[in-house]
């Protein structure tokens, strides 16, 4: 009896509770911006911090608390509004179906409480580990996992029959194969528990947000790019729809657009994880994804995407109705080959985005039935710090995704992608976060709701970082101290409210400009390839990141290559299966080259390295050398390298992969790209095997054979001489590529036929020049002539000093 009147008066507290909140929030909020001050909190954003994803650990124990109340105690005095906190299915519902362990999870909560900072607490229905940035792991709940071992179909699946197991598929959220549950009643139960035991939090408005998770990485998107199968940027991707759940979905949409035929299974021509669009049938030039069987697929395809967020956003809105928190959902930013005619990452991603069709207009839609923000990532990034090849433009998508939101009449929040603390990071997310800047006459036009920085770690804490951290976040609050209370800066809360009627999301919606580079009729698919297009093609260097490329039919192998600065940056790809030829020493000379049957070709991604020191990295043959790079004293550091070694174009933010049978080092931001060839040694001509391998001398700064790219612009590496300035040469990686594919020999070469054959490389001479030049390079005609004086007078002293005997020429001779 006094049991149930305890609960009784438990009740009745939390109904006074709610009806309280509920009257403050019908208070007038949006008064008049009378004052300076008024005017500045309305451009105020708040700032968040993720914490560390192994907070509470696999174990469901609370991590390093001691150091974690400090570092809290440190963000709240650096001005910050609060954090972001991962609150793991596979954690808490470890144990069994509905059994909950909430410990320390709230052991948590009360420590961020204490330290004054709001929390946005992450429903993280998905694996920790397999993604960029994750450095722990934490699988889904073990009995989930013993449930996919009976039957792996709750599993994405790609077209080679391989499970992804890091969130559960689309298809099984109406399927009660959970231990009797589904999809959605499972997530819906997991939400229910959390809002019972955390109701204190969400009514006195400390969890000022809910970001419910969609998918992968807690994103709304398919598994596309998991580098747990082996994905590495910038390849496509590919599309997870095989498993039987999705299939059988698949086979009633054709039937209902009368195509059986199309229900069989996605697209055949799609490609691999690492392919690049133009090496596939279906995203190349006139690919069938324009045609009709094209269009049927790509809108059943993300049109269970949207049916997947509809359904957990609606159970969503079901479980924390009536609580003043915002629900939110998080859209990925899928920023490679987003300025290409096909969009290529997006579409496998589920983003049915095209220059002519407005993709994340429906998701808005969608998210705006259920008043969700939309919370968008990739905010720091900026278009000239991306990989070019790789037709990347976050920028634009940024810009993209906030207008449909914005639109929509959304709140939308953002993130950054990858850990920066640069000031030209911070400057792009303010420039996001207000794009029309402080309007002095009121109210922003557009403005974020909120930022969440990625993240809370040892790297944050460094000095520098922190300082530009701590300014940054003042900058967002426009000079402004720390407004704990949302009312304050005219972002008032609301209480979550059932999700509106459900309406037809437009086909095709009003067309919307989406890359930033213009639509040319030639760009439109017109009908399906005729013919295989050929896996190596000029358009499409080596295929995709880490493709396999056979030169002359021979062999396949793996190799790795590592650079090492600062940070570390690691490539994978796959090459030929690669003869080291024997050394040959010549008489004076002493060069050393290596030959391989198969042309290596990769990308890598890595931190920064702000010295630019960092270890060459052999990319031909099967032995392995290292040369330490250094700077010279007072050189800049985009131009560190050695007497003997010319680093690629870029900033020298990277200590990356070289070219050749030594390596170097090449420099570059996010990205770069090497191509093996053969290389000479002390200006020795590096075309022993490899005809092109002059292509370095050519466009370096003499000797030296093979290419490197990096940083903001592919360049040639030059190698040998004396002299050390960066030639960058844009668009030169693939016409080297070309050339050392299709003009392999297989054996020694003469300088004279390595000459003959290097002329089909000259479009190379005419490039135009990237950055991170060390000076002025001197004229080719100049360069020739002093190459073949130099060579001249080194065949003549090794005639004196061999006795006249004819030795090959390996300095000279090349046009």
């Amino acid at each position: 009896m006094k049991k149930r009147q305890h609960v009784r008066e438990q009740q009745q507290q939390q109904q006074q509770q709610a009806s309280a909140v509920e009257d403050s929030l019908k208070e007038p909020v949006l008064a008049p911006l009378n004052t300076e001050q008024d005017i500045l909190l309305a451009h105020y954003v708040p700032v968040y911090v993720m914490l560390p994803l192994d907070t509470v650990t696999r174990d469901n124990v609370l991590a390093h608390t001691e150091r974690l109340v400090c570092n809290l105690r440190a963000l709240r005095a650096a001005g910050v509004d609060g954090v972001m906190v991962d609150v793991w299915w596979g954690v808490v519902e470890s144990a069994g179906p509905r059994k909950y362990d909430w410990s320390a999870y709230h052991a948590l909560f009360c420590h961020i409480s204490a330290a004054g900072l709001k929390i946005q607490a992450v429903m993280s229905f998905h694996q920790c580990g397999g993604n960029t940035g994750d450095s722990c792991f934490i699988p889904l709940p073990h009995w989930v996992l013993a449930e996919g071992d009976k039957c792996p179909d709750i599993f994405f699946t790609n077209r080679d029959g391989l499970r992804n197991r890091e969130y559960l598929s689309f298809g099984v959220d109406d399927e009660p194969v959970l231990a009797g549950r589904t999809g959605v009643q499972v997530y819906t139960d997991f939400m229910r528990s959390f809002r019972a035991h955390f109701l204190h939090f969400l009514h006195s408005g400390i969890v000022t947000e809910v970001e419910v998770g969609l998918g992968p990485a807690g994103e709304l998107r398919y598994p596309s790019y998991p580098e747990t199968h082996g994905w590495r940027f910038p390849g496509i991707g590919e599309f997870q729809c095989y498993d039987k759940f999705l299939l059988a979905q698949l086979s009633y949409a054709a039937q209902e657009a009368g195509q059986y035929q199309w229900g069989y299974s996605g697209p055949h021509d799609a490609g691999r994880y690492n392919d690049w669009p133009q090496a596939t049938g279906f995203f190349g030039p006139h690919g069938s994804f324009a045609t009709d069987y094209g269009r049927f697929f790509l809108e059943w395809y993300s049109s269970v995407l949207l049916r997947h967020g509809d359904a957990i956003l609606e159970a969503a809105t079901d479980v924390f109705v009536g609580l003043p928190v915002k629900l939110a959902a998080k859209v990925a930013g899928v920023h490679w080959w987003y300025n290409s005619h096909n969009h290529a990452a997006e579409l496998a991603a589920g983003y049915y985005n095209l220059r002519e069709r407005d993709g994340y207009r429906p998701i808005a839609l969608m998210l705006a039935r259920h008043s969700a923000m939309l919370n968008f990532t990739c905010a720091e990034m900026r278009n000239h710090e991306q990989y070019w090849e790789a037709r990347c433009g976050p920028e634009g998508l940024v810009q993209q995704v906030l207008d449909a939101g914005w639109q929509e009449g959304l709140e939308v929040a953002c993130e950054n992608a990858l850990p920066r603390y640069d000031v030209a990071a911070f400057d792009q997310i303010i420039h996001n976060a207000r794009p029309d800047g402080i309007n002095w006459s009121g109210r922003p036009l557009r403005r974020i709701s909120s930022f969440t920085f990625l993240r809370l770690g040892p790297d944050l804490l460094r000095e520098r970082n922190w300082a530009e951290f701590v300014r940054f976040v003042r900058r967002m609050h426009v000079g402004l101290d720390r407004h704990p209370e949302p009312e304050q800066y005219f972002n008032p809360r609301k209480l979550v409210r059932r999700s509106r009627p459900k309406q037809a999301v437009p086909q095709d919606p009003p067309p919307a400009p989406v890359a930033s580079v213009p639509l040319h009729s030639s760009s439109l698919p017109l009908s399906p390839p005729t013919a295989a297009q050929p896996f190596f093609s000029p358009d499409a260097p080596g295929g995709g990141l880490g493709a396999e490329m056979e030169a002359q039919g021979q062999g396949q192998g793996q190799g790795q290559g590592k650079g090492q600065g600062k940070g570390q940056v690691e490539q994978v790809g796959l090459k030929g299966e690669q003869q080291q030829q024997q050394q040959q020493k010549q008489p004076q000379q002493q060069s050393q080259m290596q030959q391989g049957q198969g042309l290596w070709f990769g990308l890598g991604r890595g931190r920064e390295s702000g010295d630019g020191e960092g270890e060459g990295v052999v990319s031909r043959g099967q032995g392995v050398r290292e040369r330490p790079a250094q700077c010279r004293e007072g050189e800049p550091e985009d131009c560190c390298q050695d007497s003997r070694t010319a680093a690629g174009a870029g900033a020298g933010a990277e200590a990356g992969a070289g070219a050749g049978g030594e390596g170097g080092d090449g420099g570059g931001r996010e990205s770069f790209m090497a191509v093996g060839g053969a290389e000479g040694r002390d200006g020795t001509v590096g075309a022993a095997g490899l005809p092109c391998g002059g292509l370095g001398r050519e466009f370096g700064a003499g000797g030296g054979g093979g290419a490197a790219a990096g940083g903001e612009g592919p360049g040639m590496e030059g190698r040998g001489g004396d002299s050390s300035p960066i030639v960058a040469v844009t668009e030169a990686l693939s016409l080297a590529a070309r050339c050392l594919v299709t003009q392999l020999i297989p054996g020694p070469a003469r300088a004279d036929e390595a000459g003959e054959q290097l002329q089909d490389c000259s479009p190379l001479q005419g490039s135009s020049l990237g950055g991170g030049m060390a000076g002025q390079q001197e004229s080719g005609e100049q360069q020739q002539e002093q190459r073949e004086q130099q060579a001249q007078q080194e065949k003549q002293d090794q005639q004196q000093q061999s006795g006249g005997v004819d030795s090959v020429d390996g300095a000279g001779g090349v046009d």
